[in-house]
């Protein structure tokens, strides 16, 4: 469902840019842009377009209209296509048909443009979130709620009338983006909550009440605005200004109550915790407060316009709040995306280069080649073939930008790691190796403590590192480590007094552990670095077994010769 609302997003985000980069072609303009909906689906024409299409039909600022088609309020209008309308008056009213001409290119359609275009790219954005997010989500659903609830904030107001043609499902289609539009601060709350708990949160019968309550009661307030802006009719005896007063209020809840869980589960967090809370609850609060902007425009009937200061603040919160999630995930992986991060930038920077070589290309044949070799089928199969065989080389080229840019510090330190596991294999000596090993791991993490244990009678004693000289075996910690098999992380490494514990494993048993507390700056450990020092774990211990196997051949073999060398001296004897 998560990957359907992108998909769906992206799809009328799509539409909408084409829309307004082509100036709405197709689309009429009916000259009443301050036009108010009342409560009686009637509507008060506050400006006429001087020369417009309202004006050439004898309408003026004042008239008190009402559509014949409910839908007309909404728009757009075809050019093509006349609008039928009613001018009532004190005697009954008059009939009158508008025939929408052709956008001109005015500079309120510029600035309209530049506003549309501008907001269309910082959803754009978002919604590329969104899909990184739910293709990287391995279903969880947790992150799947983060997705749909990036996705449903991505839907563009506008862009649902690219499916106008497809009647069957275009009421359908309109109702269900409506609905994702106002119930995207519901899905943030949700998606709030659940990683909270994720990370060890108490459980709480009010918060949990919280989230189950407080979409029902957004999506019951906005029913009347998402009806209105789906008919055009009013309902309940509102008007345009109350029906968005109740959708700013509905919002406000939702925001309120994402931001109250998010706060609780910064409080109860451990130290190296809060900092993805407090970037969660800055992102998420800066894409709600565009959404409460938006509509306390609307209700207080503030013109739109590129010289309004509010309109500057409306369009650069989302963007903010989109930039700092991206952060949050690039530099704190609050999230697990970091490679899916990586492909993405990667296939984006090859397809671009590859795009501009074609386009190079083709200027390149227009300005040299004869006009008869220009559309030659040859020729562009020739330029074809050239650019896959550069192919291979592109992406190489691209793939180290792409990490020298944005992931040279995390890789120069995996690398170092990796390095020291590849020469781990040709240590002589076990406490040589275990030394290293602890000071390797110290590094990796910017100079954390770090202990190893080895296993003994009744649980584990301590051997480099400085701390507790032995940890009993039977500690919830230890069990778990024996029973998964895999890392175990602060939730439970915290009643050891540590923030990451690593298994080193024989055969399936846990033959020692690497302890990790903490990181100096109260950072925890990121997924991504969980993963390679589980890895290195995993080897090292590999190897120190060997080695102890070898000290133990040799020992035998010393056994056995002074073994022998005694049963040669008794039978001399």
């Amino acid at each position: 469902m998560a990957l359907l609302i992108a998909a769906c997003a992206f799809m009328q985000l799509g539409g909408d840019i084409h829309r307004n980069l082509t100036l709405r072609v197709g689309e009429g303009d009916i000259g009443m842009p301050d036009a108010r909906l009342m409560s009686d689906a009637s509507t008060v024409l506050q400006t006429v377009t001087p020369g417009g299409a309202a004006e050439r039909a004898g309408l003026r600022a004042g008239d008190h209209i009402r559509m014949l088609d409910p839908k007309d309020n909404l728009g757009p209008y075809r050019e093509s296509e006349p609008v039928r309308l009613k001018v009532m008056t004190e005697g009954g009213g008059r009939d009158v048909t508008i025939m929408p001409k052709r956008f001109q290119l005015t500079d309120a359609l510029k600035d309209a443009t530049i506003r549309a275009l501008f907001a269309d790219v910082v959803k754009l954005i978002t919604c590329l979130a969104a899909f990184v997010v739910i293709l990287r989500s391995r279903n969880d659903l947790t992150l799947l709620w983060l997705g749909a609830a990036l996705a449903a904030s991505s839907i563009p107001h506008n862009g649902v009338f690219i499916w106008q043609d497809w009647q069957p499902a275009f009421t359908l289609i309109r109702v269900m983006s409506t609905l994702m539009i106002v119930g995207a601060t519901s899905l943030f709350l949700v998606f709030a909550y659940r990683f909270r708990r994720d990370r060890g949160g108490r459980y709480r019968t009010t918060l949990r009440a919280l989230v189950i309550l407080c979409p029902i009661i957004a999506v019951g307030l906005n029913l009347p605005y998402v009806y209105t802006m789906c008919t055009g009719v009013m309902v309940f005896g509102f008007n345009e200004v109350i029906t968005y007063f109740v959708a700013f209020t509905s919002i406000t809840l939702s925001s309120l109550a994402t931001l109250t869980v998010l706060v609780i589960g910064w409080r109860e967090a451990p130290t190296g915790e809060r900092g993805r809370y407090l970037l969660l609850a800055t992102a998420i609060g800066l894409i709600m407060l565009s959404y409460m902007l938006n509509l306390l425009m609307n209700v207080l009937d503030i013109r739109r316009s590129l010289s309004q200061p509010l309109v500057w603040v409306h369009m650069i919160l989302p963007l903010l709040g989109a930039l700092l999630f991206v952060y949050a995930v690039l530099r704190h992986r609050v999230i697990d995306i970091g490679f899916a991060v990586n492909r993405a930038l990667v296939y984006a920077g090859v397809s671009a280069i590859v795009l501009l070589a074609f386009g190079l290309s083709e200027w390149g044949l227009q300005k040299l080649l004869p006009a008869h070799l220009q559309d030659n089928l040859w020729v562009d199969a020739t330029i074809a073939l050239g650019i896959f065989f550069a192919f291979h080389h592109i992406q190489t080229f691209v793939e180290k930008g792409v990490e020298n840019v944005f992931f040279r510090k995390w890789h120069d330190n995996e690398a170092a790691l990796e390095r020291f596991v590849t020469d781990s294999g040709f240590y002589d000596d076990g406490d040589a190796l275990e030394k290293a090993a602890v000071a390797e791991f110290s590094r990796f993490s910017g100079g954390a403590a770090v202990r190893l244990y080895r296993r003994e009678a009744g649980g584990y004693a301590l051997a480099e590192g400085s701390g507790v000289a032995h940890i009993d075996s039977n500690l919830a910690a230890l069990v778990r480590l024996r029973a998964d098999l895999q890392p175990v992380t602060f939730d439970l490494a915290a009643g050891v007094g540590a923030a990451l514990i690593l298994p080193m494993l024989y055969r399936n048993e846990v033959s020692g552990f690497f302890l990790l507390e903490l990181k100096p700056s109260g950072d925890l450990y990121r997924p991504d670095e969980v993963a390679v020092l589980s890895k290195a774990a995993r080897k090292i211990g590999a190897d120190l077994h060997a080695l102890r196997i070898e000290d133990l051949e040799h020992e035998a073999h010393a056994l056995r010769q002074a073994l022998a060398g005694a049963r040669a001296g008794a039978a001399s004897a």
